[in-house]
């Protein structure tokens, strides 16, 4: 499905008319009912702007044409960029490209121009699976706040390169599971925990196949061959 301007045009205009309904003469219930909700919206929206956040990142690599889009359009790179388009900290928009780069498609780009090879030829196709599904999964359903969804895809980032992908995926569901009902501060802990414990488990068994792979077995068949 591709967004469409105007599209995001008319939600935005939505949003805005509910911001400006007065919530004083609200129950108690219906003010934390209202507000839950009101949550899963920010953390909706949130996920939107992190999709867009990484695809800029995407392209504003300095090996794209022109130095990249961020250096194209007169900032030096794309946390700059964003940060000057919503008025966040460099920090968040880090978050926000960690966040949607999980969201993001796992496959070739053009060198040129960094977009995803089907949709410069224009070719339809179906949706690529995400980097991280499970954080994906969440995130879309309003259940996984971008902060939550950045410091769980940083982490497993880290080990992703040297751990089998079903490890790696298990670990990502269990993170994301517990993470739904934590604050981002508790996150970041649990985070920090799971990975060193993951990293550890890691290296013990590289070493085991390290060790093993500097012995040889010999043995001796029933006719006395070796």
């Amino acid at each position: 499905m591709a967004i469409d301007t105007a599209q995001v045009a008319r939600v935005s205009s939505l949003v805005s008319d509910l911001a400006a309904a007065d919530v004083s003469g609200l129950s108690h219930d219906e003010l934390l009912d209202a507000h839950a909700e009101v949550a899963r919206l920010g953390r909706l929206t949130d996920t939107l702007l992190a999709r867009f956040s990484a695809e800029i990142k995407q392209r504003s690599r300095p090996t794209m044409a022109g130095g990249g889009l961020a250096r194209g359009a007169g900032f030096g790179d794309a946390e700059t960029l964003i940060s000057k388009v919503t008025g966040g900290s460099g920090a968040g928009s880090r978050r926000s490209i960690e966040a949607g780069d999980a969201l993001g498609p796992v496959g070739p780009r053009d060198p040129r121009t960094g977009r995803v090879a089907a949709a410069d030829a224009g070719v339809a196709a179906p949706a690529p699976s995400p980097k991280y599904p499970a954080i994906a999964a969440a995130a879309l359903a309003g259940d996984l706040s971008v902060d939550a969804a950045g410091l769980i895809a940083s982490g497993l980032n880290t080990v992703a390169d040297r751990a089998p992908s079903d490890q790696v995926h298990a670990l990502e569901r269990a993170l994301v599971a517990q993470a739904k009902t934590l604050t981002a501060q508790e996150v970041r802990r649990m985070v920090a925990r799971a990975i060193a414990r993951f990293d550890e488990q890691g290296v013990r068994e590289r070493e085991r196949r390290n060790r093993d792979a500097r012995y040889l077995t010999w043995s001796e068949d029933h006719t006395g061959m070796v």
